[in-house]
């Protein structure tokens, strides 16, 4: 009994570890997209932000 109580879990940890890995590409993904999106207007938002610096320089 121990025994089959023993691999079930293995087999829960490896289902779970494989659903993380997964979570965690598809999260890296989506931020790379965003990244990549933003990537055109984030440019427009430094400029501001260096204006602002200055001022406060």
């Amino acid at each position: 009994y121990f025994q089959g109580c023993s691999i079930s879990t293995s087999e829960q940890f490896t289902s779970r570890a494989g659903k993380l890995n997964k979570t965690l590409s598809e999260t890296s993904w989506r931020y790379q997209l965003l990244t990549s999106d933003t990537s055109g207007t984030s440019s427009q938002e430094n400029k501001i932000d260096g204006q602002d610096n200055d001022d406060n320089l």
